[in-house]
């Protein structure tokens, strides 16, 4: 737990993470970005995530997670399952990035 209220935690197909980060989603709102781009997902994309679902506001907000090879197969397997567009799996790192927004990939 990150946060002071308590813990905030959603469900990743099937990994449970916590998601109660206070300054991040204070910067996050601030911001309002179009995407979010991270490697680290729990830390990087959980809580765009939880926004996504629970906000119609954020539902436009592409995600993407550059799943370098030391990402845990737990997690590879557990964002892999989810619904098509909440979270874009990126193998080519930031290039790959470029490339589906420019609508190559």
């Amino acid at each position: 737990m990150l946060a002071p209220g308590g813990p905030d935690a959603i469900d990743v197909g099937g990994v449970i993470v916590d998601v109660a980060r206070p300054h991040y989603e204070a910067v996050l709102r601030e911001e309002r970005p179009d995407a979010v781009v991270g490697d680290v997902f729990s830390l990087d994309l959980a809580l765009p995530l939880a926004l996504k679902r629970r906000e119609p506001a954020w539902r436009h907000v592409r995600l993407f997670w550059l799943a370098h090879g030391y990402a845990p197969e737990r997690m590879r397997q557990a964002v892999a399952s989810l619904p098509a567009g909440e979270v874009e799996i990126v193998e080519r790192g930031l290039p790959g990035v470029a490339d589906r927004l420019l609508g190559k990939a």
